[in-house]
């Protein structure tokens, strides 16, 4: 299958990237101005951690039929059915009742696990030779982008005009983007299959992780990095607000200012990979800083100035947030293009079941020790397995064949 360039590339990466930026934005959004949500709820605040979990929990699910629908309805078509849950899942967070609210997050979770799979097969055809692991990286700023949108807009919405309100205008984005997405349906669209049977799609891509070295190590560390990232991308704004007493909007500040950091790694980590052609010696090298800022967390305190917060999350942001484009132009390192949406589903399904445990561990850590500081220093240990494997991963490739 060859390689389209008839769009150009510039728009097919700006598109790509915009459909991950909304699905990133409708995800982080209840965490982005959670104790005002909590609140309306009548719930506690390190609840966020389990409506993350609860949206990762579906899209971890739903990712192993994830490649099975790009290849059978072909990803932009894939990319507008994302952006409509996610839309609707949004709608749901703003009724206020908690069991639709609960319906919803389901809803979201399955609309993100649709992104990177469809996103995935649309820039493998058109990605520049050589350029795997700076366009992967590059598409991948749409996590902080719509991180930083949520960490900068919604909090100021929310306090102008309510916390509906500011839920609803995310929802808004989403349903506009779909407009912005159908003219690219009869290109992007052309190679879908509608031979491809569910049944015996779904566990392809799972079957592959699980006969392929290289993709299992990718899986493992993750799962691993995964479940720090989202704790920090979900309590960075509850840690500031009730662990610091900084107001919603300062902490949302520095929240989105951990999301720029975030963006700035992955296209740095990304050029990195390129450079050295050692994507996992760099994945190892993101989860050694990971580790360190997530031990460093518990030095600070109340009355720690917001510099010295920012010298512990600056980093904490940049390589906790930085991995995730290396490891999606990884994947396309170890399979062929045919089995690309199959696999990146199946890898991101063990990404997304990091997600599930790790805000949840960490809520239920912060239950006993009452400080979310403290409750990074444990979950550390993620991201210092995940480091050990990605080493290893990197040992062995360089390892002479025959020994």
């Amino acid at each position: 299958m060859g390689r389209s360039h008839n769009t150009d590339f510039a728009v097919v990466l700006g598109t790509v990237t915009l459909v991950q930026s909304l699905l990133s934005l409708a995800v982080l959004a209840t965490a982005s101005i959670g104790p005002k949500i909590t609140q309306a709820y009548g719930i506690a605040p390190e609840t966020i951690g389990y409506q993350i979990s609860a949206i990762y929990f579906a899209a971890s699910v739903s990712s192993v039929v994830a490649g099975v629908i790009v290849r059978r309805y072909g990803p932009a078509t894939t990319s507008i059915f994302a952006l409509l849950l996610a839309a609707v899942g949004l709608i749901g967070l703003a009724s206020g009742v908690l069991v639709i609210a609960a319906i919803a997050a389901l809803c979201i979770g399955i609309g993100y696990s649709l992104t990177n799979p469809s996103a995935g097969q649309i820039l493998e055809r058109h990605c520049p030779p050589g350029r795997r692991n700076l366009v992967f990286s590059l598409k991948q700023t749409s996590v902080p982008i719509g991180g930083s949108i949520a960490g900068l807009a919604l909090p100021l919405i929310a306090e102008l005009a309510g916390w509906r309100v500011a839920i609803l205008s995310a929802a808004g984005l989403c349903l506009l983007a779909c407009a912005l997405v159908v003219p690219f349906r009869a290109q992007w669209d052309a190679d879908k299959d509608r031979s491809v049977r569910f049944k015996t799609g779904i566990f392809e891509g799972l079957r592959e992780v699980r006969i392929n070295p290289g993709l299992r190590a990718l899986a493992t560390t993750s799962f691993c990095f995964s479940a720090m990232q989202l704790s920090l991308m979900s309590y960075v704004v509850s840690t500031l607000v009730i662990d610091f007493h900084w107001t919603l909007v300062a902490a949302g500040a520095m929240a989105a200012g951990v999301q720029v950091c975030g963006a700035v790694g992955r296209v740095g980590w990304g050029w990195l990979a390129d450079r050295t052609r050692s994507p996992m010696a760099v994945l190892g090298a993101i989860g050694v800083i990971t580790t360190s800022a997530a031990v460093s967390m518990q030095t600070l305190m109340p009355d720690s100035t917001p510099v010295a917060v920012a010298v512990v999350l600056v980093p904490f942001g940049f390589a906790s947030i930085g991995w995730n484009g290396i490891l999606l132009a990884d994947i396309a390192r170890h399979v062929p293009l045919a089995k690309l949406s199959s696999s990146t589903g199946a890898v991101m399904a063990l990404t997304f079941a990091g997600v599930v445990i790790g805000p949840a561990s960490l809520a239920l850590v912060h239950g006993f020790t009452e400080s979310f500081a403290h409750a990074f220093m444990w979950l550390a240990l993620l991201p210092l397995i995940g480091t050990i494997t990605a080493f290893r991963a990197h040992l062995r490739s360089r390892r002479p064949q025959g020994f």
